[in-house]
């Protein structure tokens, strides 16, 4: 009998397995999402092994090769190791793929939006300073009227929280482009979904706040158009706001706590950590 059957039934059992593969990855997706909020969420904390294959498939009243293939899914975001022979561990946080969509959309789903924002709020301030510094040096026509642009469609899109973020990004990116650092934009562009995240969540406010937000674009640019590289850090940090500084305060304080409540390691006459 030949292995290749041409008949209507064999087409109709071939044309199946695609839509059951979709199937089975929906479904590991499903679970892969469930194990990254329990480690998120530090049900299962670094160090610890990862129930095995079978006590997953029972757990989640799925088949084995399901499981495995989110397993899969969540060693690619780096939040576990598999070693041949050896139970699959929960890796160390420092090893995630923080900026991975995935990863960011699980850590809203625990409510870590807060610090997640925290972070993103700390990461501009370490960067954009700078960029606008540079940015009032390097500028060019050209780049000045793309900022320019930029603000007369924020100005436009006021009454619209999602345009209005998406031109916020782009304006922010027309300054990165001014500093003619190559290395720049593309480390921005992947921190795209991050900043959308957080355009998204501080545009949900009131028009009068997007009006403020505006304020400080306004005084960014003209820092920028002065070339005034002095005024342009200034002008950035205003913008990143002064209520951010007290929630930045707040979050360095839990941060200390939480270094402090750790036990502390010695360190011998060898010079290694005991």
């Amino acid at each position: 009998m030949s292995a290749v059957n041409d008949s209507p039934a064999s087409d109709s059992s071939m044309s199946a397995r695609p839509f059951a593969s979709v199937e089975a990855q929906t479904l590991a997706t499903q679970v892969s999402r469930r194990l990254v909020v329990s480690i998120l969420r530090g049900d299962l904390e670094s160090g610890s092994q990862l129930p095995s294959e079978n006590e997953l498939a029972r757990q989640f009243n799925v088949s084995r090769p399901v499981v495995r293939e989110a397993v899969k899914e969540v060693e690619m975001l780096g939040l576990v190791r598999r070693r041949q022979g050896r139970l699959t561990q929960i890796a160390p946080s420092d090893e995630w793929r923080h900026l991975a969509p995935e990863l960011l959309a699980a850590r809203t789903e625990v409510g870590a939006v807060e610090d997640l924002m925290l972070e993103l709020l700390e990461l501009r301030r370490m960067v954009e300073l700078e960029a606008a510094a540079l940015a009032a040096r390097r500028r060019t026509d050209d780049d000045i009227e793309a900022m320019s642009a930029w603000l007369d469609r924020m100005d436009a899109d006021l009454s619209d929280a999602g345009r209005f973020a998406q031109d916020d990004i782009a304006f922010h990116d027309a300054v990165l482009t001014a500093t003619r650092n190559n290395l720049l934009r593309p480390l921005y562009r992947q921190l795209r979904p991050l900043l959308e995240l957080g355009r998204e969540i501080s545009a949900q406010v009131p028009t009068d706040g997007r009006l403020k937000s505006q304020r400080g674009h306004r005084a960014i640019y003209q820092a920028i158009v002065d070339g005034d590289s002095d005024l342009a850090r200034v002008a950035v940090s205003e913008h990143l706001s002064y209520t951010g500084s007290l929630q930045l305060t707040e979050r360095e304080d839990r941060l200390n706590r939480s270094r402090r409540s750790r036990p502390q390691k010695t360190v011998g006459a060898t010079g290694k950590s005991r």
